[in-house]
């Protein structure tokens, strides 16, 4: 699984914000704190919004036919690849 450094801006601004975006995959939401019951879990390591500070949502399926998201920790670690790649 992969997400660029444009997807990975955006879901961290979404996050940050928590105001949703219009992609043309669809569209990316915060998933908020209080809905700890979102079974929409990480797409990279499968952690639940009750588990991390923040998680990004798209409407996008995955190839696993399951709705694309992203949590901050996630995001947290793609930056620092994509940091550690352009130097």
């Amino acid at each position: 699984m992969y997400i660029c450094d444009g997807c990975s801006a955006l879901a961290r601004a979404v996050v940050s914000s928590g105001e949703p975006v219009r992609t043309e995959a669809g569209w990316l939401t915060a998933t908020p704190e209080r809905e700890q019951q979102v079974h929409v879990p990480c797409s990279f390591c499968g952690k639940r919004r009750d588990q991390v500070a923040g998680l990004a949502a798209s409407t996008a399926q995955t190839v696993r036919k399951v709705p694309a998201a992203i949590c901050t920790e996630c995001l947290d670690l793609c930056e620092e690849i994509i940091t550690e790649e352009l130097t």
